[in-house]
């Protein structure tokens, strides 16, 4: 869980959609089970800009805004 929180430490780069919930752009290094669409382990993650996703239009269409 410690992974986690790091991916989400920097409180300016956090948005909140409820309370406690919400998102930030993490890159993460990952083991998958592929035909299960599952991730087994975390290795090491790294917040990134929220910018750099939400610029990312490979991934912008999975973004929860409120504004979309």
């Amino acid at each position: 869980m410690e992974l986690l929180y790091q991916a989400t430490a920097n409180e300016n780069e956090f948005v909140r959609t409820n309370q406690n919930y919400g998102f930030s752009c993490s890159c993460l290094t990952v083991d998958l089970d592929k035909e299960k669409n599952l991730i087994i382990a975390i290795y090491k993650s790294k917040q990134l800009p929220l910018k750099k996703c939400l610029e990312d239009i490979s991934i912008t269409k999975d973004i929860p805004l409120r504004f979309k």
